[in-house]
């Protein structure tokens, strides 16, 4: 059964960047607020606000993968002063590879000359064709952590929403941090009503492990599935309820 009318579409600007750089990756796991936005369980403004592409990994960067992800998508490393070093009296960049050492990866893609240079009509084209991603490189997640979701017709992988809503309470609730009012209106801003109702939606997928004889001894955890698909003793784990949790 389609799950379609349970899930918000991105708009299309936003979706043609999201969906090719999961489908070249399938570690690369949607998080943040687009996927909460996508569950429906928040609003989110895209005239007025840029959002970042958050992405969570199951494993950890290859080598030359991380290399042909910046070349093929045309993205470049967002660097700080530690990202340069020191050779006689030259600064010179490090190599990109020291960037997989980071707990946190940003990339950007930014068409455009220096933006103090640009006309009004440059900078509206800077912007349409601007956006970042992050790459949250620590805690890789495990199985139980993220989820498969039927995205209109592309099967993507979206974090756990309780995963998403832990780091945004960890962010809105410290003033030290630079976007904390943002994340601390999106914790205001959602939908907690229809929250529960998806996140049961959510359900664990099993598959059975045989022994010599060819008989299923045991069932191990293979992976979660989004969906309104009736659950099975055999396939899932899973407890049926229309009722909130308070």
């Amino acid at each position: 059964m389609s799950t379609e009318h349970l899930i918000n579409r991105l708009p299309e600007k936003w979706e043609n960047k999201i969906i090719p750089l999961m489908s070249l990756h399938d570690k690369f796991v949607l998080g943040g607020s687009t996927a909460l936005y996508i569950l429906k369980m928040m609003d989110y403004n895209f005239e007025e606000r840029t959002p970042d592409l958050d992405f969570s990994l199951i494993e950890p960067f290859e080598e030359k993968e991380f290399l042909t992800l910046i070349d093929f998508f045309n993205l470049h490393l967002i660097k700080t002063n530690q990202d340069y070093g020191v050779e006689g009296n030259d600064v010179i960049p490090k190599s990109p590879l020291e960037h997989l050492k980071k707990d946190l990866i940003i990339l950007e893609h930014n068409p455009g000359p220096n933006m103090g240079m640009m006309d009004d009509d440059a900078f509206k084209e800077y912007k349409e064709d601007y956006y970042k991603v992050d790459f949250f490189n620590k805690n890789y997640l495990r199985k139980k952590d993220y989820f498969e979701l039927d995205y209109f017709g592309t099967t993507i992988k979206l974090t756990h929403p309780s995963i998403i809503l832990a780091a945004k309470m960890m962010y809105g609730t410290d003033i030290r941090v630079g976007k904390q009012f943002k994340h601390f209106n999106d914790i205001k801003k959602m939908d907690w009503d229809n929250y529960f109702k998806i996140v049961k939606l959510i359900k664990s997928y099993t598959k059975p492990v045989k022994n010599e004889k060819d008989e299923i001894e045991y069932y191990v955890l293979d992976k979660y599935m989004f969906g309104e698909k009736t659950p099975t003793i055999d396939h899932y784990n899973y407890i049926e309820s229309n009722e909130l949790p308070f």
